[in-house]
Protein backbone atom coordinates (compact mmCIF):
# COMPACT_ATOMS: atom_id res chain seq x y z
CA UNK A 1 0.00 0.00 0.00
CA UNK A 2 1.91 3.34 -0.88
CA UNK A 3 0.80 7.33 -0.02
CA UNK A 4 -0.64 7.77 -3.61
CA UNK A 5 -3.36 5.52 -2.97
CA UNK A 6 -5.27 7.23 -0.25
CA UNK A 7 -7.77 9.49 -1.28
CA UNK A 8 -8.40 13.10 -1.16
CA UNK A 9 -9.33 15.09 1.78
CA UNK A 10 -13.01 15.67 2.19
CA UNK A 11 -11.82 19.56 3.20
CA UNK A 12 -10.55 20.52 -0.44
CA UNK A 13 -11.86 23.29 -2.96
CA UNK A 14 -13.19 20.54 -5.19
CA UNK A 15 -15.07 18.29 -2.65
CA UNK A 16 -16.54 21.77 -1.22
CA UNK A 17 -17.63 22.24 -4.79
CA UNK A 18 -19.16 19.19 -4.57
CA UNK A 19 -21.20 19.45 -1.59
CA UNK A 20 -22.01 22.89 -2.98
CA UNK A 21 -23.49 20.97 -6.25
CA UNK A 22 -25.40 18.26 -4.21
CA UNK A 23 -27.00 20.93 -2.22
CA UNK A 24 -27.83 22.93 -5.11
CA UNK A 25 -29.30 19.58 -6.86
CA UNK A 26 -31.43 19.10 -3.71
CA UNK A 27 -33.08 22.00 -3.51
CA UNK A 28 -33.63 22.84 -7.27
CA UNK A 29 -35.13 19.46 -7.40
CA UNK A 30 -36.96 19.83 -4.22
CA UNK A 31 -39.04 23.38 -5.98
CA UNK A 32 -40.42 20.38 -8.34
CA UNK A 33 -42.87 19.90 -5.37
CA UNK A 34 -44.14 23.18 -5.52
CA UNK A 35 -44.15 24.39 -9.25
CA UNK A 36 -46.10 20.65 -10.06
CA UNK A 37 -48.09 20.60 -7.48
CA UNK A 38 -49.84 24.10 -8.50
CA UNK A 39 -49.54 23.38 -12.06
CA UNK A 40 -51.57 20.59 -11.73
CA UNK A 41 -54.67 22.76 -10.30
CA UNK A 42 -54.76 23.96 -14.07
CA UNK A 43 -53.62 20.72 -15.41
CA UNK A 44 -55.03 17.55 -15.42
CA UNK A 45 -52.24 14.25 -14.70
CA UNK A 46 -51.80 13.10 -18.10
CA UNK A 47 -51.65 16.69 -19.88
CA UNK A 48 -48.99 17.91 -17.12
CA UNK A 49 -46.66 15.18 -17.45
CA UNK A 50 -46.54 15.78 -20.97
CA UNK A 51 -45.96 18.85 -21.25
CA UNK A 52 -43.78 18.97 -18.32
CA UNK A 53 -41.21 16.48 -19.76
CA UNK A 54 -41.21 17.67 -23.35
CA UNK A 55 -40.18 21.03 -21.99
CA UNK A 56 -37.46 19.34 -20.04
CA UNK A 57 -36.42 17.36 -23.00
CA UNK A 58 -35.78 20.37 -24.76
CA UNK A 59 -33.88 22.38 -22.28
CA UNK A 60 -31.26 19.47 -22.28
CA UNK A 61 -30.79 18.89 -25.99
CA UNK A 62 -30.51 22.61 -26.58
CA UNK A 63 -27.78 22.51 -23.35
CA UNK A 64 -26.12 19.60 -25.06
CA UNK A 65 -25.25 21.47 -28.63
CA UNK A 66 -24.34 24.69 -26.65
CA UNK A 67 -21.97 22.25 -24.78
CA UNK A 68 -20.77 20.75 -27.66
CA UNK A 69 -22.34 17.15 -27.60
CA UNK A 70 -21.99 16.40 -31.29
CA UNK A 71 -22.49 12.42 -30.93
CA UNK A 72 -25.74 12.30 -29.14
CA UNK A 73 -27.44 9.61 -31.16
CA UNK A 74 -24.41 7.78 -31.28
CA UNK A 75 -24.49 7.15 -28.00
CA UNK A 76 -28.08 6.03 -27.67
CA UNK A 77 -27.00 3.48 -30.91
CA UNK A 78 -24.46 1.96 -28.24
CA UNK A 79 -26.82 0.88 -25.39
CA UNK A 80 -30.33 1.97 -26.54
CA UNK A 81 -31.94 -1.57 -25.09
CA UNK A 82 -31.03 -0.36 -21.15
CA UNK A 83 -31.54 3.79 -21.79
CA UNK A 84 -35.03 2.50 -23.45
CA UNK A 85 -36.04 0.71 -20.50
CA UNK A 86 -35.02 3.56 -18.09
CA UNK A 87 -36.65 6.20 -20.23
CA UNK A 88 -39.81 3.81 -20.11
CA UNK A 89 -39.64 3.18 -16.00
CA UNK A 90 -39.02 7.37 -15.80
CA UNK A 91 -42.25 8.51 -17.17
CA UNK A 92 -44.22 5.44 -15.40
CA UNK A 93 -42.51 6.04 -12.29
CA UNK A 94 -42.98 9.88 -12.74
CA UNK A 95 -47.29 9.62 -13.47
CA UNK A 96 -47.15 7.61 -10.55
CA UNK A 97 -45.14 10.32 -8.14
CA UNK A 98 -47.14 13.24 -10.34
CA UNK A 99 -50.11 11.24 -9.08
CA UNK A 100 -49.53 10.99 -5.34
CA UNK A 101 -48.72 14.87 -5.29
CA UNK A 102 -51.53 15.28 -6.92
CA UNK A 103 -53.22 13.87 -3.61
CA UNK A 104 -51.49 14.87 -0.94
CA UNK A 105 -49.19 17.77 0.27
CA UNK A 106 -45.89 18.56 -1.46
CA UNK A 107 -44.03 18.20 1.88
CA UNK A 108 -46.04 14.44 2.64
CA UNK A 109 -45.22 13.35 -1.04
CA UNK A 110 -41.27 14.33 -0.42
CA UNK A 111 -41.53 12.29 2.47
CA UNK A 112 -42.42 9.56 0.85
CA UNK A 113 -40.06 10.09 -2.09
CA UNK A 114 -37.46 9.29 -0.11
CA UNK A 115 -38.26 5.72 0.25
CA UNK A 116 -36.54 5.32 -3.02
CA UNK A 117 -33.44 4.54 -1.05
CA UNK A 118 -34.65 2.05 0.81
CA UNK A 119 -35.88 0.18 -2.69
CA UNK A 120 -32.29 0.54 -4.06
CA UNK A 121 -30.98 -0.74 -1.31
CA UNK A 122 -33.36 -3.72 -1.30
CA UNK A 123 -32.38 -4.12 -4.79
CA UNK A 124 -28.70 -5.01 -4.51
CA UNK A 125 -29.55 -7.20 -1.52
CA UNK A 126 -31.77 -9.22 -3.87
CA UNK A 127 -30.45 -8.98 -6.73
CA UNK A 128 -26.70 -8.18 -6.67
CA UNK A 129 -26.63 -10.69 -3.34
CA UNK A 130 -25.31 -7.67 -1.37
CA UNK A 131 -25.46 -8.10 2.27
CA UNK A 132 -27.12 -5.79 4.60
CA UNK A 133 -25.09 -4.68 7.88
CA UNK A 134 -26.92 -4.43 10.79
CA UNK A 135 -27.37 -0.68 10.76
CA UNK A 136 -28.50 -0.64 7.36
CA UNK A 137 -31.43 -2.79 8.79
CA UNK A 138 -32.20 -0.75 11.47
CA UNK A 139 -32.71 2.02 9.05
CA UNK A 140 -34.94 0.49 7.19
CA UNK A 141 -36.94 -0.30 10.42
CA UNK A 142 -37.17 3.35 11.13
CA UNK A 143 -37.91 4.36 8.22
CA UNK A 144 -40.76 1.79 7.34
CA UNK A 145 -41.93 3.35 10.86
CA UNK A 146 -41.64 6.78 9.88
CA UNK A 147 -44.20 6.11 6.75
CA UNK A 148 -46.28 4.14 9.02
CA UNK A 149 -46.84 7.25 11.68
CA UNK A 150 -47.05 9.68 8.52
CA UNK A 151 -50.08 7.26 6.95
CA UNK A 152 -51.17 6.77 10.56
CA UNK A 153 -55.09 7.73 10.41
CA UNK A 154 -54.21 9.90 7.12
CA UNK A 155 -57.25 8.47 5.54
CA UNK A 156 -58.18 6.97 2.07
CA UNK A 157 -56.38 9.85 0.33
CA UNK A 158 -53.17 9.57 2.32
CA UNK A 159 -53.18 5.68 1.66
CA UNK A 160 -53.90 6.11 -1.79
CA UNK A 161 -50.60 8.84 -1.86
CA UNK A 162 -48.47 6.36 -0.35
CA UNK A 163 -48.69 3.80 -2.23
CA UNK A 164 -48.54 5.87 -5.52
CA UNK A 165 -45.35 7.09 -4.37
CA UNK A 166 -44.19 3.67 -3.52
CA UNK A 167 -44.85 2.50 -7.13
CA UNK A 168 -43.07 6.02 -8.13
CA UNK A 169 -39.80 4.99 -5.58
CA UNK A 170 -39.61 1.67 -7.16
CA UNK A 171 -39.53 2.79 -10.49
CA UNK A 172 -36.67 5.50 -9.85
CA UNK A 173 -34.58 2.68 -7.92
CA UNK A 174 -35.02 0.23 -11.11
CA UNK A 175 -33.96 3.31 -13.11
CA UNK A 176 -30.80 3.82 -11.17
CA UNK A 177 -30.05 -0.01 -10.99
CA UNK A 178 -30.31 -0.45 -14.89
CA UNK A 179 -27.90 2.46 -14.95
CA UNK A 180 -25.41 0.95 -12.80
CA UNK A 181 -25.35 -2.15 -13.66
CA UNK A 182 -26.02 -1.85 -17.45
CA UNK A 183 -24.75 1.70 -18.25
CA UNK A 184 -20.67 2.30 -18.31
CA UNK A 185 -19.74 4.34 -20.72
CA UNK A 186 -22.50 6.81 -21.39
CA UNK A 187 -21.97 10.78 -21.00
CA UNK A 188 -24.16 11.24 -18.14
CA UNK A 189 -25.61 14.63 -19.37
CA UNK A 190 -26.27 12.09 -22.68
CA UNK A 191 -27.96 9.73 -20.36
CA UNK A 192 -30.16 13.15 -18.51
CA UNK A 193 -31.62 13.89 -21.85
CA UNK A 194 -32.54 10.38 -23.17
CA UNK A 195 -34.39 9.82 -19.66
CA UNK A 196 -36.29 12.59 -19.99
CA UNK A 197 -36.61 12.35 -23.81
CA UNK A 198 -38.08 8.93 -23.82
CA UNK A 199 -40.20 9.52 -20.97
CA UNK A 200 -42.00 12.31 -22.43
CA UNK A 201 -42.69 9.66 -25.31
CA UNK A 202 -43.81 7.33 -22.64
CA UNK A 203 -46.46 9.83 -21.14
CA UNK A 204 -47.17 11.26 -24.07
CA UNK A 205 -48.32 7.70 -25.38
CA UNK A 206 -50.55 7.56 -22.32
CA UNK A 207 -52.12 10.91 -22.61
CA UNK A 208 -52.76 10.20 -26.01
CA UNK A 209 -54.05 6.67 -26.27
CA UNK A 210 -56.56 7.54 -22.90
CA UNK A 211 -57.86 10.53 -24.63
CA UNK A 212 -56.55 12.71 -21.47
CA UNK A 213 -54.52 15.56 -23.81
CA UNK A 214 -56.23 18.24 -22.50
CA UNK A 215 -54.38 22.42 -22.86
CA UNK A 216 -56.26 24.75 -21.08
CA UNK A 217 -56.29 28.59 -21.33
CA UNK A 218 -53.67 28.46 -17.35
CA UNK A 219 -51.10 31.28 -18.48
CA UNK A 220 -49.58 31.89 -15.18
CA UNK A 221 -49.49 27.52 -14.11
CA UNK A 222 -47.96 27.04 -17.56
CA UNK A 223 -45.48 29.69 -17.03
CA UNK A 224 -45.14 27.96 -13.11
CA UNK A 225 -45.08 24.50 -15.16
CA UNK A 226 -41.85 25.49 -17.16
CA UNK A 227 -39.68 27.18 -14.76
CA UNK A 228 -40.18 24.11 -12.88
CA UNK A 229 -39.22 22.07 -15.85
CA UNK A 230 -36.26 23.81 -16.17
CA UNK A 231 -34.98 24.01 -12.79
CA UNK A 232 -35.52 20.55 -11.49
CA UNK A 233 -35.04 17.86 -14.56
CA UNK A 234 -33.14 19.21 -16.45
CA UNK A 235 -30.60 22.08 -14.20
CA UNK A 236 -31.20 19.92 -11.04
CA UNK A 237 -29.66 16.71 -12.84
CA UNK A 238 -26.51 18.87 -14.45
CA UNK A 239 -25.81 20.13 -10.75
CA UNK A 240 -25.72 16.54 -9.72
CA UNK A 241 -23.40 15.14 -12.19
CA UNK A 242 -20.95 17.68 -11.79
CA UNK A 243 -20.96 17.42 -7.86
CA UNK A 244 -20.24 13.62 -8.04
CA UNK A 245 -17.09 14.49 -10.63
CA UNK A 246 -15.90 15.70 -6.72
CA UNK A 247 -17.82 13.92 -3.90
CA UNK A 248 -19.04 10.61 -3.56
CA UNK A 249 -22.34 9.56 -4.32
CA UNK A 250 -23.21 8.13 -0.76
CA UNK A 251 -22.45 11.61 0.62
CA UNK A 252 -24.09 13.49 -2.22
CA UNK A 253 -27.51 10.46 -1.14
CA UNK A 254 -27.03 11.73 2.61
CA UNK A 255 -27.36 15.52 1.67
CA UNK A 256 -30.63 14.68 -0.60
CA UNK A 257 -32.21 13.03 3.12
CA UNK A 258 -32.62 17.02 3.58
CA UNK A 259 -34.94 17.32 0.61
CA UNK A 260 -38.31 17.55 2.54
CA UNK A 261 -37.31 20.27 4.52
CA UNK A 262 -36.53 22.57 1.74
CA UNK A 263 -39.65 21.25 0.60
CA UNK A 264 -41.44 22.87 3.50
CA UNK A 265 -39.74 25.93 3.45
CA UNK A 266 -40.98 26.33 -0.32
CA UNK A 267 -43.84 25.02 0.62
CA UNK A 268 -44.56 28.07 3.33
CA UNK A 269 -42.53 30.78 1.45
CA UNK A 270 -44.06 30.25 -1.97
CA UNK A 271 -47.65 28.64 -2.11
CA UNK A 272 -49.47 31.45 0.11
CA UNK A 273 -48.21 34.10 -2.54
CA UNK A 274 -49.45 32.33 -5.56
CA UNK A 275 -53.09 32.56 -6.57
CA UNK A 276 -55.73 30.28 -7.67
CA UNK A 277 -55.22 27.85 -4.62
CA UNK A 278 -58.60 25.38 -4.53
CA UNK A 279 -59.95 25.83 -1.16
CA UNK A 280 -59.74 23.07 0.91
CA UNK A 281 -56.86 21.58 -0.28
CA UNK A 282 -54.35 20.57 2.09
CA UNK A 283 -50.58 21.87 1.35
CA UNK A 284 -49.03 21.32 4.71
CA UNK A 285 -48.49 18.32 6.44
CA UNK A 286 -50.15 17.72 9.94
CA UNK A 287 -47.82 17.39 13.07
CA UNK A 288 -48.41 13.76 13.00
CA UNK A 289 -47.05 13.66 9.37
CA UNK A 290 -44.32 15.41 10.39
CA UNK A 291 -42.70 13.35 13.41
CA UNK A 292 -43.19 10.68 11.02
CA UNK A 293 -41.44 12.29 7.92
CA UNK A 294 -38.56 12.68 11.15
CA UNK A 295 -38.40 9.17 11.68
CA UNK A 296 -38.42 8.17 8.00
CA UNK A 297 -35.67 10.77 7.72
CA UNK A 298 -33.54 9.43 10.40
CA UNK A 299 -34.38 5.87 9.33
CA UNK A 300 -32.89 6.50 5.66
CA UNK A 301 -29.90 8.67 6.87
CA UNK A 302 -29.10 5.40 9.22
CA UNK A 303 -29.33 3.29 6.49
CA UNK A 304 -26.89 5.66 3.56
CA UNK A 305 -24.80 6.07 6.77
CA UNK A 306 -24.56 1.77 7.32
CA UNK A 307 -24.20 1.70 3.43
CA UNK A 308 -20.98 3.80 3.81
CA UNK A 309 -19.46 2.78 6.64
CA UNK A 310 -19.80 -1.28 5.01
CA UNK A 311 -18.49 0.04 1.80
CA UNK A 312 -15.46 1.85 3.77
CA UNK A 313 -14.64 -1.68 5.51
CA UNK A 314 -14.98 -3.75 2.17
CA UNK A 315 -12.09 -1.37 0.87
CA UNK A 316 -10.19 -1.43 3.96
CA UNK A 317 -10.07 -5.06 4.34
CA UNK A 318 -9.24 -5.04 0.16
CA UNK A 319 -6.06 -2.63 0.85
CA UNK A 320 -5.02 -5.48 4.08
CA UNK A 321 -4.86 -7.95 1.56
CA UNK A 322 -3.25 -6.20 -1.21
CA UNK A 323 0.01 -5.40 1.23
Amino acid sequence: MTPGNSQVPPTTPRASLGVLLAFAYTALWSLNFITSKYAMFAYNLETFSTLWFVAASIYGYIYLKLAGRTDIWGHMRQVWRPILAVGLLNGLASLAGFGSLRLIDPSLAAFFGRTQIIFSVLLGWIVLRERLSLTEGLGAILAVTGLFICSYKGGTVVLLGLVLSLLGAIGASLQYFIVKVSVKEVDPLVMVFFRTALAAVTVATVAFSTGRFELVHAPLNLTVLLVGAFFGPFLAHVCLFRGLAHIDLTKATIIQTTNPLFVILYAVALLPLLPGIPEGVQLFPTPVQLAGGAVLLIGVATLVMGGRAKANSARKQAATEEC
